[in-house]
């Protein structure tokens, strides 16, 4: 190897990278893909930052959980495997169907337990602040950082009455770049809007949600080193039951970055 090629290798060898997943509820499933094609290469990550879904998905990669035993149970996905149809608490639905499927999914592993460092971002209801989870359960951060407003039971840990981190960073690459990320890989799902009127309260709640999240989100998405954005044609927020096609579109868009990848990341 020649000194400017091992000087460049080095470079890259000591710089932090963090990957940052989006939420999006049922969009969030090509995460899977994504990080399926980043095991597969080798890439070194050093730590995660995961937001709702992608708090769900960056603890499987985080634990170096099977991640083809993760597609296949979430290829049996419906919308019934997340929401209960039971009123409780603060919010529409309790939660507990949505933490089972968590559970499913990851098991009862605690932070210092991971492979590579995760972060789950949520937010505290009181205090109107980010919160960066990052010791316990991981299973207990993950429901918390799920819990959209209105619409699922906010979590108490520690004293602190959270919900979804989404509501005030749903692609957090300031916080990566906070936490002294040299580079970081974001992976935005994006929204889905359907040009039509809200049928119920959810639709109401969640669509409100929805169009204060994207204005949000564009700002971040220009500050990420490395944008992963995968197609998701006609894939709403719900569409639980499209795990199939969302991983694939995830896995395709990772594998046409991975050029990108290259250029910024080494392989261990």
């Amino acid at each position: 190897m020649s000194n400017n090629l091992f000087s460049v290798f080095k470079s890259r060898q000591n710089r932090k990278v963090a990957l940052v997943l989006s939420g999006g509820a049922a969009r969030g499933l090509s995460h899977l893909g994504v990080v399926k094609v980043l095991k597969e290469e080798g890439y070194k990550i050093d730590f995660i930052i995961g937001t709702s879904i992608g708090s769900l998905i960056g603890g499987v990669l985080a634990a170096d959980l099977d991640i083809q035993r993760c597609i296949e149970i979430s290829r049996g996905f419906t919308w019934k495997d997340f929401i209960d149809l039971t009123y409780k608490g603060l919010g529409l639905f309790p939660g507990k169907k949505l933490r089972q499927t968590i559970d499913e999914i990851i098991g009862d592993i605690k932070f210092s337990d991971l492979k590579i460092p995760l972060i789950v971002t949520a937010t505290d209801l009181e205090l109107g602040e980010l919160v960066l989870i990052r010791s316990g359960s991981v299973a207990e951060a993950v429901r918390a950082s799920c819990a959209i407003p209105g619409i699922f039971s906010p979590l108490e840990i520690n004293g602190q009455l959270l919900f979804d981190g989404g509501v005030l960073e749903n692609l957090p690459v300031n916080i990566a770049k906070q936490e002294g990320a040299d580079t970081t890989v974001a992976v935005d799902v994006g929204y889905s809007f359907k040009k039509k009127r809200p049928q119920n309260i959810i639709e109401v709640i969640y669509k409100a949600f929805l169009l204060k999240g994207d204005a949000l989100t564009e700002f971040h998405r220009e500050q990420a080193d490395i944008l992963i954005s995968p197609e998701l044609p006609d894939v709403d927020q719900m569409d639980f039951n499209k795990a199939g096609e969302c991983i694939q579109w995830g896995e395709e868009a990772a594998r046409s970055a991975i050029p990108q990848l290259n250029k910024h990341l080494i392989r261990v």
